[in-house]
């Protein structure tokens, strides 16, 4: 696992990754704007403010979003920005999303596009709290991802690629028979019924969400996702 040093000054919008890696890079260049809203979805479990404005990201909760250096969650910055990048990377988001049938999703943007903060979210939370995925998981993760990044036609990336994108699917379709059932109904917190999957996922409405899915909703969509989960953890655990 690479060291990695980055400084994120309150207000500023930029930021460098340093890596001291024996991989093909030694400088990961990475704007400071993503990175905050991949740590506010994954560590901070708060996707919707990574769907809040630059200048407020950078200013009102500037605190909240960025751990100081002598904060455990520093260290774990990365693990949120490849978990965020592999859940981008698992579809084309002008595609259609196949074995789904939802005539509101062909009327709106891409369902995946703006869940995708929540499934961040979500996948994190139950790898944690399901699979014990804390430090050391994480960072097999992380190499994995910098190696699948910078490597191409390798068996086991191949392997780490499929399983992770399974997984992402499938965190996917448990969220979307969720969050339709959550359409046209008055949610805690809510001014009103959201009737679009966009304004539903940039709503105060992770916590629910979440209940939801820890209560047993779509159970059959939830056991699909842990055996995903379950897998990518052995395969990490071998690797």
């Amino acid at each position: 696992m690479c060291d990695v040093q980055f400084e994120v000054r309150f207000g500023e919008k930029q930021v460098v990754i340093k890596e001291e890696q024996d991989a093909k890079w030694k400088y990961f260049w990475l704007d400071a704007d993503m990175l905050a809203r991949c740590i506010a979805a994954v560590l901070r479990q708060d996707p919707s403010l990574s769907q809040r404005g630059t200048n407020d990201i950078f200013g009102e909760f500037f605190p909240t979003i960025f751990p100081a250096i002598d904060e455990p969650s520093h260290s774990r910055c990365k693990y949120a920005y490849w978990l965020v990048t592999m859940v981008e990377r698992s579809y084309d988001g002008k595609a259609r999303w196949k074995g789904v049938n939802d005539r509101l999703i062909e009327r709106q943007k891409d369902f995946k596009g703006d869940a995708k903060w929540t499934v961040c979210a979500l996948v994190a939370h139950d790898l944690s709290n399901h699979f014990s995925f804390g430090d050391n998981l994480e960072k097999r993760f992380v190499e994995y991802c910098e190696r699948w990044k910078m490597s191409k036609s390798v068996p086991a990336l191949d392997a780490f690629e499929e399983i992770t994108f399974e997984m992402i699917d499938r965190a996917f379709r448990l969220l979307h028979v969720v969050a339709k059932s959550l359409l046209g109904k008055k949610l805690p917190k809510s001014k009103e019924p959201y009737s679009q999957y966009d304004n539903l996922f940039k709503g105060p409405t992770y916590n629910y969400v979440r209940q939801q899915v820890g209560r047993g909703a779509k159970i059959n969509y939830q056991k699909k996702l842990r055996r995903s989960m379950s897998e990518l953890v052995e395969f990490l655990h071998k690797g």
